[in-house]
């Protein structure tokens, strides 16, 4: 895959400069919501989830058809926030079995032919770039799939293990799965925005990630482990104690009859 991102952060240089800094400070917003007050907007984020796991399936299956990808995306959102408590679970379980399942299948794919981007040295605008981008996420998504039929048995196996357990303990203990949840994609949405600024700025950040990854790793885990921390802290609202009334009837001080 090394030369895959090569080839991605040799063509983003040439991508217009709103095209890569405006989603990479969107990202790295909203990761930092997610990643340390997930649990205060659990609809939110749940409706954010459906709308984006919606959004992208019908954006890949219809072809980039615009009014699919909309109300697929609302319908998912609407779906997400009725059953949210199971959404997040089920988001967390998958996210975990899916970074088990793809490092070791990437990290050992090394097909890169037929890139789809033809070299070149002009600037572009920012259709040019989108449409760029979305052919990009198009090829890499057909690679991750490829990759994914090649992983050995073992690593499926592992990955599909692990996400039941995390979906089961989700079953009984929603709301420490569900801090697990928003520091993972809160961490992996951060690291996408900072990657999405570093590739305005030329400093080949994929290359870097992958060929240290002793380094990043560690990082990653200490982000993760400090935003489930600060969300099972101060992730939910502190409800305020309510005074118990004093049930006690008054004393009636008149005469008995």
């Amino acid at each position: 895959m090394l030369d895959i991102f090569k080839q991605i952060e040799l063509t983003a240089l040439y991508f217009a400069p709103k095209a890569l800094c405006i989603p990479g400070l969107m990202c790295l917003a909203a990761g930092l919501c997610l990643w340390l007050g997930g649990l205060r907007w659990k609809s939110m984020t749940a409706a954010m989830a459906g709308a984006i796991a919606g959004g992208a399936s019908a954006f890949f299956v219809f072809n980039g058809h615009m009014a699919a990808t909309i109300i697929l995306a609302l319908l998912a959102a609407i779906l997400a926030i009725v059953f949210r408590k199971a959404v997040i679970v089920m988001i967390g379980a998958m996210l975990i079995a899916s970074i088990i399942l793809l490092t070791p299948a990437l990290a050992s794919y090394t097909d890169s032919a037929d890139w789809p981007i033809e070299s070149t040295e002009t600037a572009m605008g920012i259709k040019d770039s989108v449409s760029t981008g979305r052919t990009i996420m198009v090829y890499l998504c057909e690679k991750v799939a490829k990759a994914i039929k090649e992983t050995s048995t073992k690593n499926f196996t592992t990955a599909l293990v692990t996400g039941l357990v995390i979906a089961v303990i989700g079953y009984f203990l929603p709301s420490l799965i569900g801090a697990i949840t928003f520091s993972v994609s809160g961490t992996c949405i951060v690291f996408t925005g900072m990657i999405l600024l570093l590739l305005f700025k030329g400093a080949n950040p994929i290359s870097n990630i992958y060929n240290n990854t002793n380094i990043y790793t560690p990082v990653f885990l200490s982000m993760v482990v400090f935003g489930h921390v600060c969300k099972l802290m101060i992730g939910s609202p502190i409800k305020p104690k309510t005074e118990k009334k004093n049930d006690k009837k008054p004393e009636d001080n008149g005469e008995a009859k």
